[in-house]
C-alpha cells in the first residue's frame, strides 16, 4: 500500500473532532498578545479538557516591559477567572533565560504528562518553542502531539520588535556533525530583516547564491505583502538572491506542504543545509521539524524586546476561533519522521 504521508491539520475543533482522546496537557505562553488565550477558546469549542501549563516570558529592564506586564496580568486574571486555569499553572522566565531553566521546567512537565500534549506556539519566541517541540517529538512519553497556532486580527503598523543581536544558534539546534560544510541556506521571509543582509554578506562562506532559497508566505494579503517584499529587497542586497526561482511561494498555514518543499530543496544535501527562520511561525515549525530529523543548524538574530501590541485581537473563521492544529505524533507515530 502506498504511504502518502498524510499529516492532519486544520482548525483545531476539526482536528480534535477526529481524535478519540479528549484529555490533553497544554503548554502555552502567557504574553501581552490577546491571542495567547485563543487556544483556550478553541479547546472549549472542541470540547477538549486541558491541564494548562503556561510559561510567562518576561523581559525586564526594557522600555515596554511595564505596559507588557499590565497586559499579561490582565490576561492571566482572565484565564484564571473565565477559563478555570489554576493560578499554579503559570511559570515565569525571562526572554534570554538560560536554556537549562527551560530544560528543568520540561523535565518536571514530562513527569506529569498523560502522554497527550498540545503545545501552542502562537506567542512563544522561537528560542522557546524550537527546543520545546524538539523535546516533545523525541520523548517517548509523548504518544500524541499537536501544535496549535492562533491567527490575530491584525499586526499594527509600528515596528514590532527591536534591537536584534548577532547571529546565534537557537537552543538545541546546532549542527555538530558538519559545522563547516553548510552549503545550502533556506530563509523564511517575514516582516523584519533587521541587519540580516549585512550578516549574510560576511557569513556562510560555503553558500553560493544558487544554493540559497527563500520561503515566501503566499498569499500574504495587503498590507503584509509590502513588508514581505521589503524583507526580500533587503536580502537581495546581500548578494545571496540573484534569481526569482530562489523564491519558493508556500501557503502560509500549510506546515506539511512547507516541510515537503524543504525536503525537495535540501534533497541530497540534508546534512549540509542551514536555516534562518524569520517568517511566520507555521513555516518556522516546518523548519523546526525538518531540523529535528536531520540535525541541521538553525540561526536567528533574537530581538532584545517586542512591542506589547505585536499583534492585536483574535481572528475567527467559520464561526470558530481561528486556531489551527497540526498533528505531529499520533499513537506514538512521528508523522514527520523518516
Amino acid at each position: 500500500m502506498l504511504n502518502y504521508g498524510f499529516r492532519p491539520w486544520g482548525l483545531l475543533p476539526w482536528v480534535a473532532g477526529r481524535l478519540s482522546n479528549k484529555n490533553w496537557d497544554l503548554i502555552g505562553c502567557l504574553s501581552a498578545e490577546d491571542r495567547c488565550k485563543g487556544v483556550l477558546d478553541s479547546c472549549n469549542e472542541a470540547t477538549l479538557k486541558v491541564c494548562a501549563n503556561f510559561i510567562e516570558v518576561t523581559n525586564p529592564d526594557t522600555k515596554y516591559e511595564e505596559k507588557a506586564e499590565v497586559k499579561r496580568n490582565g490576561l492571566r486574571s482572565e484565564m484564571i477567572n473565565s477559563y478555570d486555569v489554576a493560578s499554579s499553572s503559570f511559570s515565569s522566565m525571562q526572554l534570554f533565560e538560560s536554556p537549562q531553566k527551560l530544560t528543568l521546567w520540561f523535565k518536571d512537565f514530562i513527569r506529569k504528562t498523560n502522554g497527550s500534549v498540545l503545545i501552542d506556539i502562537s506567542c512563544f519566541p522561537k528560542r522557546y518553542f524550537f527546543p520545546l517541540v524538539k523535546w516533545l517529538v523525541e520523548n517517548d512519553a509523548v504518544e500524541n502531539l499537536i501544535v496549535s497556532y492562533t491567527i490575530p486580527k491584525d499586526y499594527p503598523e509600528p515596528s514590532l520588535a527591536f534591537d536584534s543581536g548577532s547571529k546565534h544558534f537557537l537552543p538545541a539546534f546546532q549542527n555538530v556533525d558538519h559545522p563547516v560544510l553548510e552549503e545550502v541556506g533556506i530563509l523564511s521571509v517575514g516582516f523584519l530583516s533587521f541587519d540580516l543582509a549585512n550578516l549574510l554578506k560576511g557569513s556562510f562562506p560555503n553558500t553560493k547564491p544558487k544554493n540559497f532559497y527563500l520561503l515566501f508566505p503566499f498569499p500574504p494579503g495587503p498590507p503584509n505583502y509590502q513588508k514581505n517584499w521589503e524583507f526580500v529587497r533587503d536580502i537581495e542586497s546581500s548578494g545571496k538572491l540573484q534569481n526569482s526561482k530562489q523564491i519558493i511561494r508556500i501557503a502560509t498555514k500549510d506546515v506539511p506542504g512547507c516541510f515537503e518543499h524543504i525536503k525537495n530543496i535540501a534533497s541530497g544535501m540534508e546534512n549540509r543545509t542551514f536555516f534562518l527562520p524569520f517568517g511566520p511561525k507555521t513555516h518556522s515549525l516546518a523548519i523546526c521539524l525538518y531540523s529535528i530529523l536531520h540535525g541541521n543548524s538553525v540561526y536567528y538574530t533574537q530581538p532584545k524586546y517586542y512591542h506589547p501590541d505585536y499583534s492585536v485581537g483574535i481572528n475567527s473563521k467559520e464561526g470558530f476561533t481561528e486556531t489551527y492544529g497540526y498533528c505531529l505524533k499520533l499513537a506514538g507515530n512521528n508523522l514527520y519522521g523518516d
